[in-house]
């Protein structure tokens, strides 16, 4: 089995930038990605060994989206805190039909991070390069990841996540509007009365 990385969400930290998805996929193409990613991990601690859960998207324009999510912390890497550094993956494999299940090796996100091998290296000590697609670069040479089948598992997609609506920028309160109106008309009727008191002398 391969790994379609254009289909791969990865959100990480690095020694000294917070997390950041270092990947997002492709496809599917949604905007509320921080969103999908907690629903998804809801309740999945990383801990040494991968934490693997299923599930499907179901997004705003009605599709439904098979996705497998692992979580696990870096054998070795620490931030420079001395914290564990974390990863969460998220694949969208393309599958006919409606299955119930995948089988995929436990270690299949471990299998990724190593496939990124230097490149994940040096953004992991890039000096505050939080910013989102960090190794799309990288992805672009690399293209998939060939998993290896040992100690398979079954994952089932039972998880459902809902795409949320991308939020709008808050407009300003009635509240707003009302004191700068007040404002406003305080204003006019001092100059109003000047200019009284000024013609009327």
């Amino acid at each position: 089995m391969r790994i379609d990385l254009d289909s791969v969400l990865w959100r990480t930290r690095g020694r000294t930038w917070d997390y950041g998805f270092v990947l997002r996929p492709v496809h599917p193409h949604i905007e509320t990605w921080y969103d999908f990613h907690a629903d998804a991990f809801s309740g999945a601690t990383p801990g040494r060994d991968p934490v693997s859960v299923g599930g499907v998207l179901l997004t705003i324009d009605g599709e439904k989206v098979p996705f497998v999510a692992t979580t696990f912390q870096d054998p070795t890497l620490r931030d420079a805190a001395g914290r564990p550094v974390a990863h969460y993956f998220v694949w969208f494999p393309t599958i006919a039909g409606a299955p119930a299940d995948l089988e995929l090796p436990a270690d299949w996100g471990p299998q990724v991070v190593q496939a990124f091998g230097d490149e994940w290296k040096t953004a992991f000590s890039s000096d505050g390069a939080s910013d989102d697609d960090l190794l799309a670069p990288a992805r672009s040479m690399i293209k998939e990841v060939p998993l290896s089948d040992a100690g398979g598992s079954s994952i089932r997609f039972d998880r459902r996540v809902v795409e949320k609506k991308k939020r709008q920028a808050v407009p300003p309160t009635s509240k707003t509007n009302r004191t700068r109106l007040v404002t406003a008309a305080v204003g006019a009727l001092i100059l109003a009365l000047v200019i009284y008191w000024l013609t009327h002398r």
